[in-house]
């Protein structure tokens, strides 16, 4: 939360706290009875956990209530000694703050405890067993009943809680000393705590040791101010905020114990000032009539879609056939990845979606009389990867045509010398001539983050239907290498030493040069059919890791988006980023934990505001187009940057509209892709075919250049978000980073072992 939204949240206490005090019995005692509960939370697990204990244990939490309830059955964890911070009473706020979050520099770092120590902390012992946690509202009798003695406890007495008993006692003590001290009590003694509370945590499901770390680093001081929901599935509400609570409480009656369900709405997403992030729709019902009126729409904009296809082939066709690219203002060729037909090889699987048969048919024959990689050096690894090979791939699987598959035989068997490091990691180069792989001069020698995750889908794909698993193997080496490697909450910097694993920078982006490695963890998981269960833990890891340390949200509009670190928070986002809402959207909906899971929903939440944001990249320039990235500034929302107001036909909010639509079939996401559509043909298209954009800012004509992946990744994604009748199912096929879909080859000798557990 921003200092204008914490002014306000104390502002609103304090003016709570005045009516309370004049209302007598006529009080509420919901926010004290959840603010505690978080804490009862946050120290309960942390008390009741063995840093000997495996890492998954689950440590599970409960409410329960009544003077000498039993509690319910919870899992045994072992207890350690656990350091329990004290501060001075002075200390404490009157007024609610907001809940801190730390922040991990890229090179990672222990967390803070999750309340900080002013003095030498008392070391506190409970005895064996299982730990929960408790929330209770107690009233005393008449004279008393507007003060309110808030516990969260994990012990088996009501309120008046024996010292002798093992456990603990949180309290907000308003009884007694009227100081509003939250105190905990543990056998005959007494820690105050500095601070008041101001969001409360919901916890669906069991507490894993790892989702308690993750907590207590959330909530320790000096972490940045404001409001986001904690890492896997958790959700933070403001409690001026907090929907449909129950509960009473009656003198002398030990029911009191105040609740509430988190509604799926509630869950949905993280919280900012103001509410969730900006999605940029209203609730919608998908009704029958409101689908079948969306598809009858659509499929008159697949058409326009199909068109455009066709005008940028026929200026390929006409002006640059065979050839890496068209220029399409000059109407000239030209070969920038190779001579290897580059933008022939990417549209193959876009003709054959769009049922342009007759066009495929042609770019075939070109492939089975001209297409050579034996002329070709030194080309780009992943590149050539996601690009050529995907491209050939894809046209196997869509049209069972042994040509392409031959063709991709002889490319995988060129591109596979990269492989050939001490850790399986690839160089970036290699000569498809020679045989031979080289380090890449302007990475220092390094291998990219983003290249060397993102060839696992070709490789494995490849050998399968060859039967050949070295080039599965080789794939399969890379996610096992970095399965053991250390990162930052499951995040890694951008550079990697193929000769030793070792991490050689401080930048963590999602963006370029990151962003298609977290995309193929997800992606190689659900092509080995969800079986290399390593893979998907590392992938919910790396989204967590960027929940907590790179999302952000814009002000005034609420408008989400993934900074980057790089030593610090920079906050800016690339176009690159915007894949990423169509990645979480596919995760939610393929969660082990199922679609109306905490942490499926949250993905999703996230999957629909980063999008929104995409959007808002096009729709607030004069062109109606995005430019490379954007800067966020505090009231002023998203800024173009100077040095990149460029548009180059990039697909990646595209791609997440069209994977947000087969996830929701929210129709708005067919009407946003319609007027980014609308404005590439208004803006960018020429004579010959399409060109970027060089200002977004200004309407200027388009510039010579029409990348590949403009035919192979934007046309297509916008034709299958309109087309009611594609022939792509998510379910059973995967789209590599290129676009090209591939299906998915299930579990066996072309997956990894070693990533498979359980």
């Amino acid at each position: 939360m921003k200092a204008r939204g914490r002014q306000k949240e104390t502002h609103r206490a304090k003016k709570e706290t005045k009516e309370k005090e004049k209302g007598g019995r006529g009080f509420s005692m919901l926010p004290l009875v959840a603010a505690v509960f978080l804490f009862g939370v946050v120290i309960g697990t942390t008390m009741g956990h063995d840093a000997g204990a495996a890492p998954d244990a689950p440590l599970r939490r409960s409410l329960r209530g009544g003077a000498g309830a039993a509690p319910p059955p919870i899992a045994a964890a072992p207890v350690a000694a656990a350091p329990i911070a004290a501060a001075p009473n002075a200390a404490a706020p009157k007024a609610a703050g907001a809940r801190s979050r730390r922040r991990r520099s890229a090179g990672g770092g222990a967390a803070e405890a999750p309340l900080a120590a002013r003095r030498r902390p008392r070391r506190l012992r409970t005895g064996r067993g299982a730990v929960s946690g408790a929330a209770r509202s107690c009233v005393d009798g008449a004279d008393k009943s507007a003060d309110i003695k808030t516990v969260v406890s994990n012990k088996e007495t009501g309120c008046d809680v024996g010292d002798a008993r093992d456990g603990y006692a949180l309290a907000v003590n308003n009884w007694e000393t009227r100081d509003g001290q939250l105190t905990l009590r543990y056998a005959d003694a007494f820690y105050p705590f500095v601070g008041n509370i101001s969001g409360l945590v919901i916890f669906d499901g069991a507490l894993t040791a790892s989702d308690v770390r993750a907590l207590a680093a959330a909530s320790a001081p000096g972490a940045a101010a404001r409001r986001r929901g904690p890492p896997g599935g958790r959700r933070v509400l403001p409690l001026a905020d907090w929907p449909g609570a129950k509960g009473a409480n009656v003198a002398g009656d030990g029911r009191g114990l105040a609740y509430a369900r988190a509604s799926p709405a509630a869950r949905a997403g993280a919280r900012a000032p103001g509410g969730s992030l900006a999605v940029g729709y209203d609730a919608w019902e998908p009704t029958p009539e409101k689908l079948a009126a969306s598809d009858a729409t659509a499929a008159g904009r697949a058409a326009k879609v199909r068109d455009a296809m066709r005008h940028a082939w026929k200026g390929y066709k006409d002006r640059a056939w065979g050839r890496d690219e068209l220029k399409p203002v000059s109407g000239r060729g030209h070969d920038n990845w190779g001579g290897m037909g580059v933008t022939l090889v990417d549209s193959l699987d876009t003709l054959w979606l769009m049922g342009l048969r007759q066009e495929f048919d042609e770019a075939k024959k070109w492939v089975r009389d001209s297409l050579r990689f034996d002329r070709t050096g030194d080309v780009s690894v992943f590149e050539t990867t996601i690009r050529e090979l995907g491209g050939l791939l894809a046209a196997f699987d869509l049209s069972g045509d042994k040509v392409f598959l031959d063709k991709a035989r002889d490319l995988g068997q060129r591109l596979a010398h990269a492989f050939d490091t001490p850790t399986g990691i690839p160089k970036g180069s290699t000569s498809l001539r020679e045989g031979r792989a080289k380090d890449v001069g302007w990475t220092g020698g390094n291998a990219v983050l983003a290249e060397l995750g993102s060839v696992e889908l070709e490789f494995r794909y490849l050998g399968y239907k060859l039967g050949d698993a070295s080039f599965s193997d080789k794939a399969n080496r890379v996610f096992e290498q970095f399965s053991t490697m250390k990162g930052t909450q499951g995040l890694f910097p951008i550079y990697v030493d193929p000769r030793n694993g070792g991490l050689k920078s401080r930048k963590i982006t999602f963006g370029a040069l990151g962003d298609s490695y977290y995309e193929y963890l997800l992606k190689t998981w659900l092509q080995g059919g969800r079986t290399e269960t390593r893979l998907r833990e590392m992938y919910d890891e790396a989204m967590d890791g960027m929940v907590d340390l790179l999302l952000q949200h814009s002000s005034p509009s609420n408008l989400a988006y993934v900074a980057d670190i790089d030593g610090g928070t920079v906050h800016k986002m690339d176009h690159l980023v915007c894949f990423l809402g169509g990645v979480l959207a596919l995760g939610a909906k393929t969660d082990p934990r199922g679609f109306d899971s905490p942490r499926a929903r949250r993905d999703l939440h996230v999957a629909e505001a980063l999008t929104h944001t995409c959007v808002q990249m096009y729709l607030r320039q004069p062109t109606k187009l995005a430019p490379e990235f954007v800067t966020f500034r505090r009231g002023a929302d998203m800024v173009v940057a100077p040095s990149a107001p460029f548009y180059i036909l990039r697909p990646e909010t595209a791609e997440s509209l069209f994977v947000l639509h087969e996830v929701t079939k929210n129709p708005v996401y067919r009407d946003w892709g319609w007027e980014i559509f609308s404005a590439i043909e208004a803006r960018c298209r020429t004579a010959h075919g399409y060109g970027s954009v060089p200002d977004v800012r200004k309407v200027t004509k388009p510039d010579d250049r029409m990348e590949s992946f403009f035919l192979a990744e934007t046309l297509k994604y916008l034709y299958l978000l309109q087309d009611p009748n594609h022939a792509v199912d998510l379910e059973t096929a995967v789209f590599n980073t290129e676009a090209h879909p591939l299906r998915n080859i299930g579990p066996g000798k072309f997956t990894s072992s070693r990533l498979t557990t359980g």
